[in-house]
C-alpha cells in the first residue's frame, strides 16, 4: 500500500485551457527573440535528425542503442533495421522548418508533438511500429499488456502514457526534448530553494546556449559556420548539483508539469536497483552513487515496514472476528 502524501493540486483542463497563449500573443520584440530562438535550435544538426527521425516514422538504431537502461527489447528489429533515414527526409524536414506556422504551436505545447500527430511515416516503418513481442518476454507484458510499446520514441523517465493530455504524442516530446538539448528541460517549483536540482546548468553552459539561441540567421536562415552549438548539453563531472530522479516530484519540487512521472508506488520496481555499477554521467562521484543506492534500500525497507502493518492489522482483525464468533457460540 503507498502512502497518500500531500501533493499539488493541478489546475483543472478550463483553466489550463485558458493558459495556452500562442506566439501572437507575445509583443513584437519577444516575438522576434523567440523565433530566432526556435528556429536557432531547429537549425542545430541534433535537432535535424530528431524531427527527421519523427517524419520518417521510426528512431534510427543508433538512437535506441544510445538509450540507457532497459526499453527495447533485445529482439526488437528497431534496434538493428533503421540503420539510416530514408532518402528524401531530411530535405523534407528542412522545408517544413523553412516554411513552419508558428502560430499552431501553443506554449504548453512542442514542435515534436505536432510533427508526430501528422503521422506522416515517410519511410513506411508500420513493420517496426506495430511489432510485438513474443508471448515468453513476461517481464515486458507486465510493463506493456498489450505486447508493444506505446511509441518508439519513448524516453525512459516519461513514458506515463495513461494521464499525458495528448498520449503517445507527449512521450514523443519528452524523447525529442531529451535528443535535442541533451535532456528535459525541468523547473525549480520549491520555496525557498532547499534541495539541489536535476543536472543544474553551469553558469558558462547558460552563457553558451544564451548566446547561441540569440544569434542572427544568416540570409538562407542557417547558423552560421564559425559559430559553437551547445547542443545537445550532457552533464559532466562539473555538473555538482543534481536530484535523484527516483524521487517523487511532489517531494523534490523539480518538475515542469504535474502529470509528467507519476512517483513509484510499493508494486513498482525501483530502476536504482537495477544500477549495478557507477558510471560518471549519472553520478558525480562513487560516494552519490552510493547515497542513491541508499535511497533505494530507504524505500524498500519503508515498503516494508508498511507491509508489515497492514499483514498485522489484517491479523489482528481475524483474530477479533474468532473471538467475537467464539464468544457467540458459547453465549448459544
Amino acid at each position: 500500500m503507498t502512502p497518500a502524501p500531500t501533493r499539488p493540486t493541478p489546475a483543472s483542463d478550463g483553466e489550463a485551457q485558458a493558459r495556452k497563449l500562442t506566439i501572437e500573443d507575445l509583443g513584437q520584440q519577444h516575438r522576434d527573440v523567440f523565433t530566432r530562438a526556435l528556429f536557432n535550435v531547429w537549425s542545430t544538426p541534433a535537432a535535424e535528425t530528431t524531427f527527421s527521425q519523427i517524419l520518417d516514422g521510426a528512431p534510427l538504431s543508433q538512437s535506441v542503442q544510445d538509450v540507457p537502461g532497459w526499453i527495447y527489447p533485445l529482439d526488437h528489429p528497431i534496434r538493428t533495421q533503421h540503420l539510416e533515414l530514408c532518402p528524401g527526409v531530411l530535405d523534407r524536414t528542412r522545408h517544413s522548418r523553412s516554411t513552419f506556422d508558428l502560430k499552431v504551436l501553443k506554449f504548453d505545447s512542442r514542435t515534436a508533438v505536432y510533427l508526430y500527430e501528422l503521422d506522416l511515416d515517410l519511410g513506411g516503418h508500420k513493420d517496426l511500429v506495430t511489432w510485438v513481442a513474443p508471448a515468453n518476454d513476461t517481464v515486458f507484458y507486465q510493463f506493456y499488456p498489450d505486447g508493444k510499446l506505446p511509441s518508439l520514441f519513448i524516453h525512459k523517465q516519461y513514458r506515463d502514457l495513461e494521464q499525458y493530455p495528448n498520449g503517445a504524442a507527449d512521450i514523443v516530446g519528452y524523447w525529442t526534448e531529451a535528443q535535442i538539448f541533451g535532456g528535459v528541460v525541468l523547473f525549480d517549483r520549491r520555496k525557498p530553494r532547499d534541495c539541489e536540482p536535476y543536472e543544474d546548468l553551469l553558469d558558462t553552459q547558460k552563457k553558451e546556449l544564451l548566446e547561441f539561441l540569440l544569434l542572427e540567421l544568416d540570409i538562407e536562415g542557417n547558423i552560421n559556420d564559425g559559430v559553437l552549438c551547445p547542443l545537445p548539453i550532457y552533464p559532466d563531472q562539473k555538473n555538482l548539483t543534481r536530484i535523484d530522479p527516483g524521487e517523487p516530484i511532489y517531494e523534490t519540487g523539480i518538475y515542469r508539469d504535474l502529470w509528467e512521472r507519476k512517483p513509484l508506488s510499493d508494486e513498482d520496481g525501483d530502476p536504482r536497483s537495477h544500477c549495478a555499477s557507477y558510471n560518471s554521467l549519472d553520478y558525480t562521484s562513487m560516494t552519490e552513487f552510493q547515497k542513491s543506492k541508499e535511497r533505494c534500500w530507504a524505500r524498500r525497507v519503508a515498503i516494508h515496514e508498511r507491509l508489515e502493518a497492514k499483514i498485522d492489522v489484517e491479523i489482528e482483525q481475524e483474530e477479533r472476528a474468532a473471538a467475537s464468533e467464539q464468544q457467540g457460540e458459547a453465549e448459544d
